[in-house]
């Protein structure tokens, strides 16, 4: 089995090298490894030079303007000569065994094509930091090969997944379903992996084989963006229709997306509010048209309700006052 490693990087200059040796220290090496640099601004484009003489394993390197790790990773999946492609976010690292436990998976199960993730630590490597800790999903998805609409009902239930850095894929597959979402700001590993599991089988390891690190340049703290870019790509996806696209899902699978969509709708307003209450309020009311399911409409008539009181409430503390 070959493999492309693909690291997306914008101003990475503080974990280059560490993301880099974590792939020359594999015990299955892939074939070559992409760094695609993403307008940096620091000093990425220098180090990688110099990772390229170093490297054991073959470096290929793309330097463009900056449009987002997306179209970062899209652009390592066209040049990537390999018919699976693995991820690996700059600021994350992979254990000595990532690729190995996979492709023995792979073989094992006679998996040629389809997507393939695993378990992970989050900001240390320590039992007590492992991601699929506690979560009942996790486990029902652990070390078997699911078809799509499997996968995906667990999946949509919880993203325990979370992150590209655990994703190894076959190339095509990928390509087929038009990659990332270069639209995206927020949540587009999610909006992908519904895309991707329309029609790949998958598997997901119990084995913690990957370090992601949080840090104060994460995306991820933006609560804002995160409930909106979730709702985007859940109205978006509902949509598909068998007829019309090569993309679609399920009955049951589109229930599932419909409820996360009101759930995130309503997340979004929320979080609008907190922010702004006369443009919370407004969201509030716009996205009544989302609901479709008595569970979404009773939810977001209570927040809005709620949101109304608090509204009232304050001007009334704040006129005495």
């Amino acid at each position: 089995m070959e493999i492309s490693a693909i690291i997306p990087c914008y101003n990475g200059e503080k974990y280059l090298r560490e993301a880099v040796d974590s792939i020359n220290n594999q015990t299955y090496p892939p074939q070559e490894i992409i760094i695609v640099n993403d307008g940096s601004t620091d000093k990425s484009e220098e180090i990688i030079e110099t990772l390229k003489v170093s490297s054991a394993i073959p470096i290929r390197s793309i330097n463009q303007s900056n449009h987002g790790v997306s179209a970062a990773r899209n652009v390592g999946i066209a040049i990537a000569q390999c018919d699976w492609v693995a991820f690996l976010d700059v600021d994350d690292i992979w254990l000595p065994t990532m690729l190995e436990q996979k492709v023995k998976f792979a073989n094992k199960y006679k998996f040629e094509s389809g997507l393939i993730c695993c378990n992970y630590y989050v900001d240390t490597i320590n039992v007590s930091s492992e991601k699929h800790n506690g979560s009942p999903y996790a486990k029902l998805a652990h070390d078997r090969v699911m078809s799509s609409s499997e996968f995906q009902s667990i999946y949509l239930k919880e993203n325990f997944i979370g992150t590209a850095t655990v994703m190894m894929f076959s190339r095509l597959e990928a390509l087929l379903v038009g990659g990332f979402d270069s639209f995206l700001k927020h949540s587009e590993e999610f909006d992908f992996m519904l895309r991707l599991t329309c029609n790949s089988n998958v598997a997901v390891l119990s084995e913690p084989l990957a370090l992601k690190r949080h840090h104060g340049e994460n995306l991820s703290n933006d609560k804002e963006l995160y409930f909106y870019s979730h709702y985007f790509s859940c109205k978006r996806n509902v949509l598909y229709k068998e007829k019309y696209s090569r993309i679609h899902f399920s009955k049951e699978i589109k229930k599932l997306l419909q409820s996360d969509l009101e759930k995130f709708a309503t997340g979004y307003c929320n979080q609008l509010f907190e922010k702004n209450k006369s443009q919370g309020l407004k969201a509030y009311f716009k996205h009544f048209s989302d609901m479709k399911t008595i569970i979404g409409i009773t939810n977001h008539s209570v927040g809005f309700l709620k949101k109304i009181i608090r509204t009232i409430t304050f001007n009334k503390i704040k006129k005495v006052v």
